[in-house]
C-alpha cells in the first residue's frame, strides 16, 4: 500500500517535471532523491 503511494507519487514527480520541460537526467535525480527520502522514512519508521 505504501510502496503503490509512493510510485505513483514518483511517476507524478516525473511527469510533471518532464510537461515543464525539465531534462531527462534532472528528472532522473530527482526522483531517486524522492525515493531515497520514502526508503529512509521507512527503515526509521516505528
Amino acid at each position: 500500500m505504501i510502496a503503490n503511494r509512493a510510485q505513483q507519487r514518483l511517476y507524478r514527480v516525473n511527469t510533471k517535471m518532464r510537461a515543464r520541460g525539465k531534462p531527462h537526467n534532472v528528472t532522473v535525480v530527482a526522483c531517486a532523491r524522492e525515493l531515497s527520502c520514502f526508503l529512509w522514512a521507512a527503515a526509521t519508521a516505528d
